[in-house]
């Protein structure tokens, strides 16, 4: 079994009106554009793996997967490249539906790999 780190709330970025983002020197406008995302699948980890006290809500989620080892987990922590550039921090995010689903003391929740591919969000821009 492999274990998620998931990114829960938002980033400070995505507060910022759209005139706002508008105003963005080219640079500024990348950093925005590849900012991470609710969702984001940020970290792969063994099941066993020994979660720190700030890997949990408001910031994070731990989704386990049944059935999915962690080499092939590794697979969802790449960013998007496009044209040699990181187009996106995580190339992967989970449907917000995750959050619907009973998550422990821990903040952590625990589904089968079927579910996982049915939340599973990729990202092409």
């Amino acid at each position: 079994m492999a274990s998620f780190l998931i990114k829960a709330n938002l980033h400070w970025m995505d507060l910022l009106s759209n005139e706002e983002v508008d105003k963005f020197d080219k640079k500024k406008k990348e950093k925005y554009d590849s900012r991470y995302e609710v969702g984001d699948i940020i970290i792969a980890t063994s099941n066993d793996h020994i979660w720190g006290k700030l890997e949990k809500r408001p910031q994070f989620v731990i989704v386990k997967i049944i059935d999915l080892n962690i080499e092939e987990a590794k697979q969802y922590t790449m960013p998007l490249i496009k044209n040699d550039k990181i187009k996106k921090n995580c190339k992967y995010r989970l449907s917000t539906d995750i959050f619907n689903y009973p998550f422990d003391e821990n903040d952590c929740c625990e589904i089968d790999i079927d579910t996982f591919n049915n939340l599973l969000i990729t990202k092409n821009n």
